[in-house]
This record gives structure tokens, sequence and C-alpha cells, in this order.
């Protein structure tokens, strides 16, 4: 744990060398909350610190590169809600109250939970879609990961608490800015780990930022293509630009970019009856 606290100070230290700006977000009854928008960092820290975390936590699973645009209460709280595309942010732990407060969420069990907030710890994770048992989570500055729920870099013995999306918004919760009910044929979400910059001639997962109105279903037809801005949108694989694969589960994808360039990574969901459910994008631009 002494190297995990060394590796925290000095990713403080480098936050001062980011111009951030910042903006508005709202929860699902309309409370206002503001958060930073933070730049991304160079892309050798990205591999790096992506990978020392693997190699110190060879027991969870890296869903999704390290990224300074988000952290893990923006991953809980507010990218779950599919309210905005361009959701990437720093949402500050003081804020995250506000989501229980509203009445947006309620707390709950753990069995019932959808999302899991670490108070000691100022840490928020979900469930994972893919092992019930285990939660995903955004670990600060550093990847995405899917792990254990005793198993994170802040220690085992941490108080948590259990939260659900709350459908019935309680009375007395007036939205500080109305919100537009979504129309049916909204139907875009995010394809995580999200657009940003990506290697070439390494592997990433991508897969569906799953929202607690529709979840992954091993039943369904995803259909994936990747495309190239540069070329008018053209097959990136069928140029040989990119590689594709889905294996044992068909809507995580591994993907390898083998040129520079703007790409469009999207998979749309279809049902038994050939219905389109969903459709998930984002836009990798590698270097």
């Amino acid at each position: 744990m002494k190297r995990i606290k060394i590796l925290v100070v000095a990713i403080c230290v480098t936050f001062s060398a980011f111009a951030d700006s910042y903006g508005i977000i709202y929860t699902p009854n309309g409370s206002t909350i503001m958060v930073t928008y933070r730049d991304e960092h160079n892309a050798d820290y990205i591999y790096n610190l992506t990978e020392s975390v693997k190699v110190d936590y060879p027991n969870a699973i890296c869903r999704g590169s390290a990224s300074n645009r988000y952290n893990s209460h923006s991953y809980a709280w507010h990218m779950q809600n599919n309210y905005e595309l361009n959701r990437e942010c720093w949402l500050n732990n003081s804020d995250v109250p506000t989501y229980w407060e509203d009445g947006s969420y309620t707390q709950t069990t753990s069995d019932e939970a959808t999302v899991i907030y670490y108070p000691i710890a100022e840490h928020s994770a979900i469930k994972s879609w893919i092992n019930r048992s285990w939660y995903m989570s955004k670990w600060g500055d550093g990847p995405l990961m899917e792990h254990a729920p005793e198993y994170v870099p802040f220690g085992s013995n941490v108080q948590r608490c259990y939260y659900k999306r709350n459908e019935t918004p309680t009375p007395d919760s007036e939205p500080d800015t109305p919100v537009e009910p979504e129309e049916p044929e909204d139907i875009v979400g995010v394809l995580m780990p999200g657009s940003g910059d990506y290697l070439r001639n390494r592997e990433y997962e991508f897969f569906p930022n799953e929202s607690e109105e529709f979840e992954m279903d091993e039943k369904y037809i995803y259909v994936w293509t990747i495309s190239e801005e540069q070329d008018d949108g053209a097959d990136a694989v069928a140029l040989g630009k990119a590689t594709l694969e889905c294996d044992e589960f068909p809507h995580i994808a591994k993907i390898t970019f083998l040129t520079r360039g703007l790409f469009t990574v999207t998979v749309e969901v279809y049902n038994g009856d050939e219905e389109l459910l969903r459709v998930f994008t984002c836009q990798p631009y590698v270097i």
C-alpha cells in the first residue's frame, strides 16, 4: 500500500498543470451540480498508469484505460444516466449526497443496489453487469476496473453504502431546471471507455455504458462497426486499419487500432425480432 500512496501524491501534483473548465450537470430529479472538465493526460502517462495498476492488482480486470477526464463519482452517479452524450467530468465527493437528498436515489440492500458509495474512502462504484457479485469503478485518474467489492486500493475493511434509482420522485423534490422527458426515439448511448486519445497497436475493450433503464442481455444481437472519419466513414476493419474481436461476451469488443486518425466505434443492439433497441458509440482518436 505504500507504493499506492506515493503514486497518489504524484498524481495530485500533476493536476495543477491542467487547465480546468467547469459546467453544470443534473441529477435524475433535476438538481444542479457543478462539475469540472479536465484535460486528458498524454498517451505515455495513460499507458504507464494503466499497466502499473494491472500489475499491482492482478485479481482485478481492467475495463478501460486511465483517464483524467472523469472519476469514480462521475462514472457511477452521472454517466449511468443517459441525459447527455458529452458526460465525462469530475464530480466532487461533497456533491454526491445530492443524488439521494433530492430523492433521485434511495438507500437499499447490497443485493438490490445499483450504485455503491464508499463514504470514508470517497469512492463510488456500480454493480458489474458481467459478474453481478463484482463492482465496476474508476480508480482516480487511473483505469476503469472490474473488481471484487473489497479488492480496492484504499483497503478491504471500508464502509460501503448501497443505493438504487428511485423511479418515483419524492413530492417535495422540485427540479432546479426542468428536465425534458426522454423521447422514445432517443436511443443513443455512450460506448466505454469513451472518446479520447488511444495508442496504436494496443488492444482495448469497448462495451456499452449500461444504464439502469437498459441492461445488456446475451440473447440480444450486437452488431459492431469501426469507421474511419478521414475516409468518409469507410470500414476501418476492411481497410486493415483496425481489428475487432468478440469472444465470450458479444457486448464486449476487443479492438486494436493499427493506424493514426479519428475513428468511430459503434455497436447496434437488436432483440430477437431484429428490432433496434439501442445504439452505443464513441470516437477514439488514435495517436
